[in-house]
């Protein structure tokens, strides 16, 4: 097995992603590596990001409250579901399409792993909202890390690293 260095988990905040996030880190541990969690928010594509919203301390651009709110769902998510790493991940919240923002990252050389869960959507599910998993796979210049969401898995379970998982490098099929 190849020693990775720089390991990338892209995070919804799903239960999916706290399969993720384990795996991720148990691999990050084991080749002490740097593990990045990376959570792509977005503003609504009707409404106006310059639309002002009332928030607790008056009017606010509503792409602000988007962010600030991002923010604390990651914070929340890593306190919850990783509160004693070894080494705390770098957080990288941005703007922007998922899968895009994932591939960039890898594409720039800044990982040489991406581990990430997926919901296992199927049928029209899948083909009305697509799969960042699958486009990630079929386009990363480094090796992914699948780990699918199983309906037996609790919110308060830790998922035991590689188990259910699939790891795809380009060319490989699911």
């Amino acid at each position: 097995m190849p020693a990775y260095s720089d390991i990338l988990c892209p995070i919804d905040a799903s239960e999916c992603s706290v399969r993720a996030l384990a795996a991720a880190a148990a691999l990050a541990h084991r080749f002490d590596a740097k593990l990045t969690v990376l959570h792509a928010y977005h503003v609504p594509a009707y409404v106006e990001p310059g639309l002002l919203v009332w928030a607790a301390l008056g009017p606010r651009p509503l792409w602000e409250v988007a962010r600030e709110r991002a923010h604390t769902v990651v914070a929340e998510f890593l306190a919850r579901y990783l509160p004693n790493p070894d080494r705390a991940p770098e957080s990288v919240i941005e703007l922007g399409d998922p899968a895009t923002l994932v591939l960039e990252r890898a594409r720039r050389g800044e990982t040489d792993l991406i581990v990430m869960g997926t919901h296992g959507r199927t049928g029209a599910r899948r083909w009305m909202l697509g799969s960042v998993a699958e486009r990630v796979v079929r386009l990363a210049p480094c090796p992914v890390l699948v780990l699918p969401l199983h309906d037996s898995l609790s919110r308060r379970e830790a998922p035991e690293p590689g188990q259910g998982s699939k790891l795809l490098s380009k060319g490989d099929s699911t």
